[in-house]
């Protein structure tokens, strides 16, 4: 089933979804698990700095 114009418009929808809110807030948008422990995730989000 090939329908870009289909695809264009899901793709378009989650960037609308996820525009703008933490990493957090996508988290629960989209019922993801946090499968970091704390010392993990303050190393990626030292690492990560540049990009938030």
């Amino acid at each position: 089933m090939e329908i870009p114009c289909l695809l264009d418009l899901a793709v378009q929808k989650s960037a609308d979804l996820v525009k703008g809110k933490s990493a957090e807030e996508i988290r629960k948008t989209f019922n993801i698990p946090i499968d970091f422990s704390r010392g993990q995730d303050r190393e990626i989000r030292k690492e990560a700095n540049w990009f938030i």
